[in-house]
């Protein structure tokens, strides 16, 4: 996902929202949270998102290192 040259407000918090909803990626769910955090500081999906955060990168490493264990 490409973040427009012109983000604003509005389209972070969009974007924040959005990605605690429905965003899996690691990289996904950080951009999302950091300009999130960058224009709307105190918004209560910042949490949310954190926490997704942490999760999806623990799942990622799980993943990886069940894939070297297969044949």
């Amino acid at each position: 996902m490409a973040i427009p040259p012109k983000f604003d407000g509005r389209c972070a918090l969009f974007e924040g929202i959005r990605q605690a909803s429905i965003g899996t990626e690691p990289v996904d769910i950080e951009r999302a949270r950091d300009a999130l955090r960058r224009f709307a500081p105190r918004h209560p999906t910042l949490s949310e998102l954190e926490l997704r955060l942490r999760r999806a990168r623990r799942i990622k490493r799980l993943l990886d290192r069940l894939s070297k264990l297969t044949p």
